[in-house]
């Protein structure tokens, strides 16, 4: 039995003066850039400050890898700030990247040509 895959849809944050759609997300190297610079899900309630302003910038970076993180902090203060639902989906996404790194003992090959023996 194959086992529902449930896609998160990206975030989407429009400016209506510049006339601009950013599109946020993250993929493993955007993970990976967020790791780098110290970030983990479990201290998040420990490191607001940082975490808020860092995790909206590196969802920004998916395909928009030169935006600055002055110009997300921006956005997100012109924005009134984080809202828990936001947050919540940043995680999803943020999930949703490292789920292609680890799978069940259960799952299929991915290409049927390559087989591993223990």
């Amino acid at each position: 039995m194959e086992k529902e895959t449930v896609v998160v849809a990206p975030m989407k944050v429009y400016d209506d003066e510049t006339n601009r759609t950013y599109i946020l997300d993250f993929n493993r190297d955007t993970v990976r850039f967020a790791e780098e610079r110290g970030f983990k899900w479990d201290d998040f309630e420990d490191h607001i400050a940082t975490y808020v302003p860092l995790i909206w910038f590196c969802a920004f970076r998916r395909y928009d890898p030169r935006i600055s993180l002055e110009k997300t902090t921006k956005l997100l203060d012109d924005l009134g700030g984080m809202r828990p639902k936001w947050i919540k989906r940043l995680r999803e996404l943020y999930d949703q990247a490292l789920s292609t790194l680890v799978a069940d003992d259960d799952d299929e090959v991915k290409n049927g040509h390559l087989t591993v023996e223990l």
